[in-house]
C-alpha cells in the first residue's frame, strides 16, 4: 500500500520535462527493492524502494533534497541515504546510479561491495523495468 501511495504521490509533480525521470525513478525504486530480497534484507525492502523513488525528488521538485527530506516520514536510514551518508544502501544506490550511466566497471566495484556480481544485477534489472513499464 505504501508503495501505490509514493507511486501516486510522486506521479503528482508530474510536467512534460520531468516525466522521464518520474519513469527512472520508479524504475530504481523497484530494481533498489529486488536488491533488497536478493540481500536477504526483505524487513528493509520499503526503504530501498523509497530510497529509489526519493532518489531525484530534488530534482523533481527544484528543492534542495535536505529541505525535501525534512518534510517527510521515512526512516532515518533513507534520509541520510539520500543526504549522501555511506552504507550497504548507499552503495546499493550508488551502483545503480552508475550503471544508469554506463558505468559499469565502477558499479562492478560497487556491487561486490554488497554482494551481488553484474549479471544478477542484469537479470533484477530487466525485472524492474518490466514492473516500471507495466506500473506506470
Amino acid at each position: 500500500m505504501k508503495r501505490w501511495i509514493s507511486i501516486l504521490l510522486i506521479k503528482d509533480f508530474e510536467t512534460d520535462e520531468n516525466r522521464e525521470l518520474i519513469k527512472v525513478c520508479l524504475l530504481r525504486g523497484k530494481l533498489l527493492s529486488l536488491i533488497a530480497c536478493e540481500l536477504n534484507h526483505s524487513a528493509q525492502e520499503t526503504d530501498y524502494f523509497f530510497t529509489g523513488i526519493l532518489s531525484s525528488i530534488d530534482i523533481i521538485m527544484d528543492q534542495d533534497m535536505k529541505t525535501i527530506l525534512a518534510g517527510l516520514a521515512i526512516s532515518a536510514r533513507v534520509r541520510k541515504t539520500l543526504l549522501g551518508e555511506a552504507g550497504e544502501l548507499r552503495h546499493c544506490l550508488d551502483a545503480v546510479l552508475l550503471y544508469e550511466r554506463l558505468s559499469f566497471e565502477e558499479a562492478m566495484v560497487k556491487l561486490k561491495e554488497v554482494g551481488i556480481d553484474l549479471r544478477r544485477f542484469t537479470e533484477l534489472y530487466i525485472e524492474a523495468l518490466i514492473w516500471q513499464r507495466t506500473a506506470v
